[in-house]
């Protein structure tokens, strides 16, 4: 993934189509990915129906570093 990173299953990445999901499988350099979304009225995140799953290059994913919520 970004060249520099490799993709491991629970990595949080971006992928072409804009987006954001969970690693949940690495087929050689293949990921699928579970879409996860951010309700924009409450920020509630939620894990995104099995039709969110994408099966993508891992070369056109983009790694999102950890974030940490503070209050």
């Amino acid at each position: 993934m970004d060249g520099k990173t490799v993709a491991r299953i629970g990595d949080v990445v971006m992928t072409h189509g804009h987006m954001r999901g969970i690693v949940i499988s690495v087929e050689g350099t293949f990921v699928n990915v579970l879409g996860i979304g951010t309700d924009m009225r409450t920020g509630v995140t939620t894990v995104l129906p099995q039709r969110y799953v994408e099966n993508c290059p891992a070369s056109n994913c983009h790694y999102l570093e950890k974030q940490t919520l503070s209050l």
